[in-house]
């Protein structure tokens, strides 16, 4: 058993504070775990609760307005901290139960899985509404703007086989998926529509290994069907599309062992995935992401060609993994700014459209893990991508920007009762996103940042187990910075230097 617990109030970033940004938060979790030598099997319940607070300098009630605070970056005035907040913001409710078991199948014929799942998702949208956000009258009247029950199923069956020839194993399996939403809420313009789905996929995996080589492979077939009800209001009527989508898909593999230090892995795959409801019926405000979202109900699949390649290199001192990857998207599902405003009596928002391309990326990752000394380690990841619109001939918007973190660390032993004893300074560079098409988006992409942190930590005896504690400082050196992937760049900065302290407290229920 497991629960969380958590209040904050108003976030600031270097220079403010940020009103209406607290959240509550409370989840817990049970399971229970039955094992025999040849059966088994689990029970699980999980609940997550939690009510957030949009910020309020993301908010305008006209486009001049708006127009402004983007323009400006900054909200009007430094707010201040409190834990109370109320409209624009968001309660979500998730319920999942899960029981899984597992047996041994006789006469050596391998081992069967099941599993089902249920989840009910609850999301209550307020928008803004000044006559609700007085000190006085905070989310009065408790009627959100939207209102949306998302209920799901799932079944996986797996077989794993016995071993062919000592040299083969793999897996049959089969999914079901089901979706139903249920939207209730009183907005102007709803966002999605009420939907069912189901997916049913059949798969099989296979691994052969010999000498350096391991060879596998694997393929499945998937069938996807979504009925959607959709209000139409200038006719009055309610509209029943129905999509039907069904693809297969494969993944070829190798690794191959160069010496006891250096391997190779090459990878081939493709992969689809059907648009998504808010992709195909979006009409209103995405709350979550400050914007006016268009869909498009003749999207289409979006396929996916993936090549990658690998080596690890791995010794006493140094390990190194370094990947490179050229992946082919076609028709590739992304939402493009419009460059334009929607203003309704909820307010005004920058408006964005999902759109198809076919699009290019190509990247490295690489992974350094050096011990310099006996104690002192260096840590350093690298993230690089470049994305292509070859419909468009140019750069792919809404790529990372590259990513190079490196930390030091080093660690002691013991001191006297003290274990684990450990030092880390970090050092987080991001550069700036200039491969972007001109005039492409509401605001131009934000500089690159350096983000600096440290951390230590220890741990102690504590009636006959460890006691563990640790801190760490992110944002040390308190940068004012903002990340080119969130949508709320357009109005202020990101948070400030965050200081966190755990205290790890381990005990017995004895019997």
């Amino acid at each position: 058993m497991q629960g969380t617990v958590k209040k904050a109030g108003n976030s600031r970033t270097a220079d403010y504070y940020l009103n209406n940004t607290g959240y509550d938060e409370n989840d817990y979790s049970a399971t229970l775990q039955y094992n025999k030598p040849h059966y088994g099997g689990s029970l699980y319940f999980s609940q997550f609760n939690t009510k957030i607070g949009i910020a309020q300098a993301s908010v305008a009630d006209n486009e001049t307005d708006l127009q402004q605070a983007i323009a400006r970056g900054s909200p009007l005035d430094d707010g201040f901290f409190r834990y109370a907040f109320g409209r624009p913001d968001q309660t979500v409710n998730h319920q999942l139960a899960k029981v899984s078991g597992w047996l041994d199948l006789p006469d050596r014929l391998g081992k069967l899985e099941a599993v089902y799942a249920y989840q009910r998702d609850t999301r209550k949208e307020y928008d803004a509404n000044p006559s609700d956000n007085s000190d006085t009258a905070l989310n009065t009247n408790g009627i959100p703007d939207l209102n949306f029950q998302l209920n799901t199923s799932t079944v996986d069956l797996i077989w794993e086989h016995r071993p062919i020839a000592d040299k083969i194993v793999g897996s049959i399996g089969a999914n079901f998926i089901t979706h139903e939403n249920i939207q209730q809420g009183t907005a102007y313009q709803e966002l999605i529509p009420n939907f069912v789905d189901y997916g049913e996929g059949i798969f099989a995996i296979e691994k052969y290994a010999s000498g350096n080589w391991v060879l596998e492979a694997g393929a499945r077939y998937d069938f996807r069907r979504l009925q959607v009800y959709k209000y139409d209001p200038t006719l009055v009527v309610e509209e029943r599309p129905v999509y039907n989508w069904q693809q297969p898909t494969l993944n070829i593999g190798a690794t191959y062992k160069f010496n006891d230090h250096l391997s190779a892995d090459y990878n081939f795959g493709t992969a689809w995935r059907a648009p998504q409801v808010i992709e195909l019926f979006a009409n209103g405000v995405h709350q979550s992401a400050a914007a006016w979202e268009f869909g498009d109900s003749s999207l289409t699949l979006e396929q996916a060609y993936n090549n990658n390649l690998s080596f690890t290199f791995n010794s006493k001192k140094l390990v190194i993994n370094a990947g490179v990857y050229v992946n082919y998207f076609h028709h590739y599902i992304y939402p493009q700014p419009d460059l334009n405003y929607i203003t309704t009596i909820e307010g005004t928002f920058p408006a964005f459209s999902y759109k198809q391309v076919n699009a290019l990326f190509e990247g490295l990752d690489l992974s350094i893990n050096y011990a310099i000394l006996k104690n002192l380690s260096l840590i350093s990841k690298t993230s690089i991508v470049r994305a292509r619109n070859l419909t468009i001939h140019d750069w792919l918007i809404g790529v990372p920007a590259d990513r190079f973190d490196n930390s030091l660390r080093y660690e002691w032993p013991a001191i006297g009762n003290w274990k684990h004893i450990f030092f880390e300074a970090s050092n987080l560079v991001v550069s700036k996103q200039s491969r972007v098409p001109p005039n492409s988006d509401f605001a131009l992409p934000p500089p690159g940042y350096i983000l600096w942190g440290v951390s230590a930590g220890f741990s102690a005896p504590f009636d006959k187990h460890e006691l563990r504690i640790s801190l760490s400082v992110t944002n040390l050196t308190n940068v004012d910075y903002r990340d080119y992937l969130d949508r709320f760049r357009y109005y202020f900065a990101d948070l400030r230097r965050n200081i966190v302290l755990r205290v790890i407290v381990p005990f017995d229920i004895k019997r």
